[in-house]
């Protein structure tokens, strides 16, 4: 089975290319790591807009390539296909933040029955949230008919849920009506449902 990666030119996200990885059974893992297939991904104008403030704000970051290009990170669902010397178990499926490739090698850290923590040097002064992987089972509160709408909502429903808290904090400033200005966005949708 062959593996890849998709990536773009940074500066020119219409630029593409796919590069072919070694396998999974090829890859020598350093002592902590561990390797997870990348099984399915969400991809909307969020990721877009990881790609366009890449270098700005960081994402280029999480998924280092070469040169000019970057990988641009979606939300997904991944399986652990070597548990490496981890506390990780094999078949186990997790909720986070991939590149577009097959396969996706992690370090993980604080490793509980909820998820980990990729703790991989490159990632380590990078946002938390984005390194946080959950383990998708009933008990963690996956209902897994679910799955493809948590790869398209739920970054966002974070967000218009911040947005929610921030309004009540501040007594909605008084409001009488809220208006959302973007209202066909995830972000409205998550917030409109909040308020």
């Amino acid at each position: 089975m062959n593996n890849y990666c998709l990536e773009v030119i940074r500066a020119d996200l219409t630029q593409t290319r796919t590069i072919e990885l070694p396998g999974p059974a090829e890859l020598t893992l350093a002592h902590g790591e561990a390797v997870i297939s990348v099984k399915r991904f969400g991809l909307t104008a969020n990721n877009i807009t990881y790609g366009v403030a890449g270098d700005i704000i960081g994402y280029w970051q999480f998924f280092p390539a070469e040169g000019d290009y970057g990988r641009i990170p979606v939300w997904g669902v991944g399986t652990v296909i070597d548990p490496g010397q981890t506390d990780l178990k094999a078949g186990d499926e997790y909720y986070g933040y991939y590149p577009m490739a097959s396969y996706l090698v992690v370090k993980p850290t604080h490793v509980t029955a909820r998820g980990f923590t990729d703790g991989a040097e490159h990632r380590g002064a990078l946002p938390p949230t984005y390194n946080q992987y959950s383990l998708m089972t009933a008990a963690n509160g996956f209902d897994r008919q679910y799955d493809s709408h948590r790869m398209v909502y739920y970054p966002l429903f974070i967000t218009g849920f911040v947005l929610d808290d921030y309004l009540f904090d501040h007594d909605f400033f008084n409001a009488d009506k809220i208006i959302l200005s973007s209202a066909s966005s995830k972000t409205s949708f998550s917030l409109a449902f909040l308020l």
